[in-house]
């Protein structure tokens, strides 16, 4: 849901040579015709790829999906209003089965929203809202600010906090950004939900 207009999932799976029994990616904007899909249609025996430009999912389903096993929905929910989260929330709901595995990723908002999103949501407001339309499976932060995750290491047991700093005298803040992130989900600047429908 949102597969972006470069589709990147698709390609990154076809890239490490992991194939799907059938891929639909669906966006808002117009998806382009390029090389690496007719590469991915190929491999995928036909058929099983499918594109759709100009699709609001928040409003509609797509035709000829049955029981999807995963349903990923990256870096969307911000870029819509809490109205369509709504309905994306439903259609997901819709198109699963208690197998479904689905994945929500958002950034968590902190006072300052990038100039592209019109509705960052706090961990916690996510938190209610997931909780309350499916099961938690888990959460991981996959983006931290250092200043945010450093008071919550310094709690931690003695060799998480010397693994920190180890590493910290080696790797710049990027990457300690990304490696201490799914420890402290509620402290991330942005969260992957696992979830499931509820039983």
């Amino acid at each position: 849901i949102g597969c972006g207009k470069e589709t990147p999932l698709i390609k990154t799976l076809y890239t490490m040579r992991m194939t799907p029994q059938a891929y639909m990616g669906v966006d808002m904007n117009q998806l382009p015709e390029q090389e690496i899909h007719d590469k991915i249609e190929a491999k995928m025996n036909y058929g099983n790829f499918k594109l759709l430009s100009k699709f609001d999912f928040s409003k509609r389903l797509p035709l000829m999906i049955d029981n999807p096993t995963v349903i990923i929905c990256f870096e969307v929910l911000e870029h819509v209003t809490p109205e369509k989260v709504l309905g994306i929330i439903d259609n997901i709901k819709r198109l699963s089965d208690h197998n479904t595995v689905i994945f929500i990723s958002t950034p968590c908002f902190n006072g300052k929203a990038a100039a592209n999103h019109i509705n960052e949501m706090t961990y916690i407001f996510m938190q209610n809202l997931m909780s309350e339309h499916f099961r938690i499976d888990a959460v991981w932060g996959t983006f931290a600010s250092q200043r945010d995750i450093e008071p919550m290491i310094a709690t931690q047991d003695d060799d998480l906090q010397a693994a920190y700093h180890g590493l910290k005298d080696y790797y710049d803040s990027n990457l300690l950004s990304v490696l201490f992130a799914p420890l402290f989900p509620s402290k991330s600047r942005n969260c992957m939900w696992q979830l499931t429908l509820k039983i």
